[in-house]
C-alpha cells in the first residue's frame, strides 16, 4: 500500500497472496509505470520468484512486465471474460541457484 502522507490519500496497492500477482492499483492521476516499479522493488524484494496473469491485448502491461524481466511461461484465455491472457513469472537470482 502506498499512501500520500501530505494528502493522506491511497495512490496504490499491490495484492500478493504466496507468489501470485492478484492485482495492482494505482491512482490514474499517478503516473502507473513509476508506481508500479516502486511495486517491483519491494515485490521483488519480498519475494524470490513472482507470477501474474495479464491479458494479452494489454500491451502495455505486458511490455512493461517483459521489461521487469518476467517471461511468458503459457497463454490460455480467461474463463470468466473469454479474453486471451499470459501467464508470466520472474525469478530472482536467488531462484536460480
Amino acid at each position: 500500500v502506498s499512501e500520500n502522507t501530505d494528502t493522506g490519500v491511497l495512490e496504490g496497492f499491490i495484492g500478493i497472496m504466496e507468489s501470485y500477482i492478484a492485482g495492482i492499483f494505482v491512482r490514474q492521476e499517478i503516473v502507473q509505470e513509476d508506481w508500479q516499479a516502486v511495486f517491483w522493488i519491494f515485490a521483488k524484494a519480498a519475494k524470490p520468484e513472482l507470477k501474474l496473469k495479464v491479458y494479452k491485448k494489454n500491451e502495455a502491461a505486458v511490455n512493461f512486465y517483459l521489461r521487469e524481466d518476467f517471461l511468458v511461461l503459457q497463454q490460455g484465455q480467461d474463463e470468466d471474460t473469454g479474453e486471451e491472457e499470459f501467464t508470466m513469472e520472474w525469478k530472482g537470482r536467488d531462484a536460480f541457484m
